[in-house]
C-alpha cells in the first residue's frame, strides 16, 4: 500500500488462512458441491474489522508461496489492510479451513493446517516489523 500512514492504529499478528464455506446450508461437507473462498484467521479478521472502521491497519503473518497465499494478499489489499509484512514461505502451503453451515448455531470446521516449522512461528529475529504503531496490547484466544 503506497500511501500508508506514518503510524498504524493497529498491527495484528497471528494466523491467516483461506476459509472455504459451502454456498449451501444444511449440507455436510461430503455432499457440498460449491464453495466460496474467504479471507480467514483471527489476525486477519481483527485487521479487516478495524480497517472497515476507518483505522490504519497492518498485519504481520506468513502464508504459503502458493495461489491461496496470493489470494490472501489481494483480499487484504481490497479490505485496506497493509500487507507488506505478510511473508510467503515456500516450504509450507497456506492453511485452508472448510466449514459446514447448519443454522442457527452449528458450524463445524476442518482445517488442513499442518504443523509449522520454527521458521513459521514468531521469533523476534525472524520477522520484519512495521516501524510505527500506537501503544496497545495483544492477546490470543484461549483454547479449552
Amino acid at each position: 500500500m503506497a500511501d500508508s500512514p506514518p503510524y498504524f492504529d493497529l498491527i495484528t499478528m497471528g494466523r491467516i488462512g483461506v476459509d472455504l464455506y459451502p454456498l449451501e446450508t444444511g449440507v455436510p461437507l461430503e455432499r457440498v458441491e460449491t464453495f466460496g473462498r474467504f479471507l480467514g484467521g483471527s489476525a486477519a479478521n481483527v485487521a479487516v474489522a478495524a480497517a472497515r472502521l476507518g483505522r490504519s491497519v497492518a498485519i504481520v503473518t506468513r502464508t504459503g508461496d502458493d495461489p491461496f497465499g496470493r489470494f490472501l494478499h489481494e483480499a487484504l489489499e481490497e479490505f485496506g489492510v497493509d500487507d507488506r509484512w505478510v511473508t510467503p514461505v515456500a516450504a509450507y502451503p497456506t492453511p485452508l479451513t472448510f466449514c459446514e453451515i447448519f443454522p442457527p448455531d452449528d458450524f463445524p470446521c476442518t482445517s488442513t493446517a499442518a504443523p509449522r516449522p520454527r521458521t513459521w512461528r514468531s521469533t523476534p529475529t525472524s520477522w520484519t516489523w512495521p516501524p510505527y504503531a500506537r501503544p496497545g496490547s495483544s492477546g490470543s484466544p484461549a483454547r479449552g
